[in-house]
């Protein structure tokens, strides 16, 4: 799908105009170091080549309209009554959200036609979400001429997220997509929110989507966020990264124990994971395991997840797991026969009467920029 010539014809056949801006604006895949941000630990993403595009106009009438390519209609809100509507709903109250954050922080927005188009799947944790949000974010600094730090950019979309997209988010996914070079890993650190790029020998990786549609604003993701919490409270640390394992073993029910298990043992991995593409090794072992905690002390995979992964390791990847906050979404696949491994789970889910999973064959060369 060529995303440019998609929203060139979006532009033209409903607001009878070209976009002024454009915006490409990364999904991600998260290495390893999964539901760790939310914790004060430790993680890997890299932004792929599969975007949310953001197209954007101005008006001078004070309307915004906003219209997407795989939603119906176009909606339509005057900046004033954006400013009496605290609450949307659908899809629309994404990058409303984003607007509402920047004019609570006074910066000069008026009213514009703004036009999403997209190739990268919603569900699948590749944070789909966060990507419309950093392009709209980015997109409205590009038409209305003012300027705010990547990091800046980061808190104005995880606050929309969080406050007006319903969804209790980490900073992982706002941080991996506006700060994230090509071809490199951005290791994050949630205590200082520090990060360090680390080189990529892999151009290519397979991300299997398991079509188990999720929402973080479901329940699950806010559950586990709050278990973290209460382990945290229970051991009197700040974030349940700075818990120790011996102490969490003598102080915590088994439920909470694996959940912070799950978080230290993450931690671990990731710094193993830099440690290891620094000297050049192969860091599958890592990947499985992390899966394996994920499914088992985290409890957040699901049977067409564990499934991938399983019959990834025997079409010989070096690695796999799933990526994303859990309960449905895709399976990072490192190396491996990925042609056999889609034959053979299209054979599998049907027999078992489940949508077969879709592949998507990513590089690590996405950014989020202007490209017109």
């Amino acid at each position: 799908m060529n995303l440019t010539s998609v929203l060139g014809k979006l532009f033209d056949e409903n607001f009878n105009r070209s976009a002024e801006v454009i915006i490409r604006s990364p999904g991600r895949v998260n290495l390893i170091g999964e539901h760790t941000d939310y914790n004060g630990g430790l993680s890997l993403p890299f932004a792929i080549d599969r975007y949310v595009m953001v197209g954007i106009s101005r008006r001078v009438d004070g309307q915004i309209r906003l219209l997407s390519n795989d939603q119906n209609g176009i909606f339509e809100i005057s900046i004033e009554d954006l400013l009496k509507s605290p609450a949307l709903g659908g899809w629309v109250r994404y990058p409303l959200g984003v607007f509402q954050t920047l004019i609570a922080r006074g910066l000069p927005l008026g009213g514009c036609d703004v036009g999403v188009v997209s190739d990268l799947p919603m569900g699948a944790g590749l944070s789909s979400s966060a990507a419309l949000l950093a392009g709209v974010g980015l997109a409205l600094m590009e038409s209305f001429g003012f300027e705010l730090s990547k990091s800046e950019l980061v808190e104005v979309i995880h606050f929309a997220e969080s406050h007006y997209g319903g969804s209790p988010v980490g900073y992982l996914d706002q941080m991996a997509i506006v700060q994230s070079k090509a071809n490199h890993a951005l290791r994050i650190d949630f205590s200082d929110k520090s990060t360090l790029d680390v080189g990529l020998p892999f151009g290519e990786v397979a991300i299997f989507d398991s079509r188990v549609k999720h929402s973080i604003s479901a329940g699950g993701y806010g559950l586990r966020r709050r278990e973290c919490e209460e382990a945290a409270q229970r051991l009197g640390v700040a974030s349940l990264s700075l818990a120790s394992l011996s102490d969490a073993y003598d102080k915590l029910d088994d439920l909470h124990y694996r959940r912070t298990r799950h978080v230290l043992n993450e931690n671990s991995r990731v710094s193993r994971v830099v440690d290891s593409l620094r000297k050049g090794l192969d860091v599958g072992i890592y990947l499985t395991a992390s899966h394996a905690s994920l499914r088992d002390d985290f409890e957040v995979s699901c049977k067409e997840l564990d499934l991938i992964v399983d019959e990834a390791l025997h079409f010989g990847a070096s690695g796999a797991r799933m990526v994303g906050g859990g309960f449905g979404g895709s399976v990072l696949v490192l190396g491996g026969d990925w042609e056999a491994l889609s034959r053979s789970l299209e054979v599998k889910f049907n027999a078992m009467s489940l949508v077969e999973p879709k592949v998507l064959i990513v590089s690590t060369t996405g950014t989020l920029q202007r490209v017109a």
